[in-house]
């Protein structure tokens, strides 16, 4: 019969518990992000091959442009009123419409301007105001005032610029130049040029500078006025009144309909200069010269030495300014073989296109430079090259998912964009270090792969989303702060670098979580060849004197608590002086000068 069990019988006869994996006890819905990635990586691979794939196609697609796009809180409001003095205009025109619009809500300032040829207003808003609810409410009270307006005022414009004819700053600019006088061939021009180029898709208007078509322009001898004893304002009644052409409606028969139309154009200048003016037979070339023909130029090109005719593209808002600058270029160079063009000679002295290509080849290629540097910068701390590849990955993942964001909002690829993109590249792979370091520290303690990573991720996921996030923080004031010319540019840095940021954090959580399990060695010390031992030789060696003369000065600063800050502050005060002596200027420096003579 079996006695007593002792305590260490007893011990021995304890049930064993189940192995199990650590931390299983958690559900899934309490799992960190790098315990998903390591636990399904299918779904977490197919996530981030869908992002990659999306962020791809967006990178071919996003339009390029030279800065983010704006529009200038600005109204201009012009009314063409010939034939009258300054004085005239600001008293029937200007003055009316400043006290309609100067209530407005969010005007800053008006400034208006007359002359003969009629009154122009310019309205200044705060940055940030809707635009398009502007320019509706300006409509809306201009004709409220119509019927005070002289009522031979033709046409009242509304735009976003000087020229009623051009609402956006042209893509493309040029000169036409040839022996022979161009100035009388308007038609050929525009049937030859203008019109071929505006048929290019995303061109929104080409413009002529320095030719103008021919006008029926009616001179009136003041002198046979005076002797016929017949007023200016009869004639030009009369004028308006004998050259029409409109609908009277439509007759319904029983079984048949007719549109009636009355025409009573002018065919030809002789019709107008025998344009009867009262029952005694007076005609209109008894007191006026009929002419056909060009209006006088007001200003002259030349381009080598001969006279010169401008011409200006401007593109649709939505088009892709490279692509449209580009067959516009194909589509001048295939002019030169036209023999009605034979002789004329076309310069492109402003090609925005061209441009924004040279700059955005320029900041692709420091990315590329800096984050090759990067890249060894971490081979020589890391020391492993699939190590190092797994991070860097990092920095192509978080570029690709913001250009993805980036055209999802429907914005471009400009050199501010850019330009956050390259900013975010030297941030982006300290995410990815943080947790590859981590792992390392578990590898070499001699856990498998996928423990390594779960344990050495997940211990560092609330530091490395914290760092992530103040890194965010930093950029959050551009995003959020008032409206002005600069913000709206530096909004768009902002942005892109927090896209980027974010992008990286994902990467951080789930791919070098997913890599290191599957992909890294778990050897702590792999062989290396004679060049490779005498790198890590070479970093240990020196990354242990720079942790010995840290050390000393940490223990320096320790023992004399009062230098350290006495020290920063005398720093930080001595760059008050230079910081008052540096000129500040935060608008862009132009890189084309013009030389203008008044005479």
């Amino acid at each position: 019969m079996a006695g007593p069990a002792s305590p260490a019988n007893r011990r021995r006869l304890r049930p064993r518990p189940i192995p199990r994996e650590p931390h299983t006890d958690r559900g899934e819905s309490q799992m960190t992000l790098p315990e998903i990635a390591i636990r399904k990586p299918v779904t977490i691979g197919m996530i981030l091959v869908s992002m990659i794939v999306l962020g791809s196609i967006a990178l071919v697609r996003l339009p390029l442009a030279f800065l983010p796009e704006q529009e200038e809180p600005e109204i201009f409001v012009m009314v063409p009123y010939a034939n009258a003095t300054p004085q005239q205009v600001e008293r029937m025109i200007v003055r009316p419409l400043e006290e309609a619009l100067g209530s407005m809500p969010g005007l800053k300032d008006m400034w208006s301007m007359c002359n003969e040829e009629g009154g122009r207003v310019r309205l200044n808003f705060d940055w940030g105001t809707d635009m398009s609810l502007v320019r509706v409410e300006v409509r809306e009270r201009v004709d409220r005032i119509r019927r005070d307006l002289p009522e031979d005022i033709d046409q009242i414009f509304v735009t976003k610029s000087w020229d009623a004819r051009e609402s956006e700053a042209p893509i493309m600019e040029g000169r036409l130049a040839s022996a022979r006088d161009l100035s009388e061939s308007y038609d050929l021009l525009d049937r030859k040029i203008v019109k071929p180029l505006e048929r290019i898709p995303g061109v929104a208007q080409v413009r002529l500078d320095g030719v103008n078509p021919k006008e029926v322009r009616v001179n009136l001898r003041l002198a046979d006025l005076e002797s016929h004893r017949i007023d200016v304002r009869a004639v030009s009644q009369l004028l308006a009144a004998s050259n029409f052409d409109q609908s009277l409606g439509e007759v319904t028969e029983p079984h048949m309909s007719y549109r009636l139309r009355t025409i009573g154009t002018f065919e030809d200048v002789q019709q107008i200069r025998d344009l009867v003016l009262r029952e005694d037979g007076l005609r209109l070339s008894d007191v006026a010269d009929v002419v056909y023909e060009e209006p006088a130029l007001e200003y002259g090109r030349h381009l080598d030495g001969q006279f010169a005719i401008g011409i200006t593209v401007n593109s649709e808002s939505n088009a892709n300014t490279v692509t449209v600058c580009d067959e516009v270029k194909a589509r001048v160079e295939a002019m030169g073989s036209d023999p009605e063009l034979d002789g004329v000679n076309f310069l492109i002295w402003f090609n925005q296109g061209k441009e924004i290509k040279n700059t955005l080849k320029d900041l692709l290629f420091t990315g590329i430079f800096g984050a090759i540097l990067a890249s060894l910068v971490l081979y020589l701390f890391l020391r492993r090259f699939s190590a190092t590849a797994i991070a860097v990955s990092c920095i192509p993942f978080s570029l690709i998912v913001a250009c993805g964001w980036i055209w999802a909002q429907g914005k471009t690829m400009n050199t501010i964009t850019l330009l956050g993109l390259i900013v975010g590249i030297g941030m982006l792979v300290d995410n990815a270090v943080v947790v590859m370091e981590n792992i390392f520290r578990h590898q070499e303690r001699g856990l498998p792969r996928k423990e390594s990573a779960r344990l050495g991720s997940s211990e560092v996921s609330t530091a490395v989303i914290a760092a992530t996030l103040t890194s965010v923080i930093v950029f959050l004031p551009m995003i959020f702060n008032k409206p002005s010319e600069m913000n709206l540019i530096l909004r768009e840095l902002g942005i892109t670098v927090c896209l980027t940021l974010l992008a990286s954090l994902l990467v951080s959580q789930t791919l070098i979580p997913l890599a290191t399990a599957h992909l890294l060695s778990a050897r702590p010390k792999p062989k290396r060849w004679w060049f490779g031992k005498m790198l890590d030789r070479g970093v240990v060696g020196g990354m242990a004197r720079v942790e010995k003369r840290y050390l000393r000065m940490l223990s320096f600063n320790l023992r004399h608590r009062w230098v350290t800050p006495v020290v920063g502050f005398v720093i930080t005060a001595s760059a008050a002086i230079p910081f008052l002596k540096v000129d500040k200027n935060f608008d862009a420096n132009e890189t084309e000068a013009f030389v203008g003579i008044r005479y």
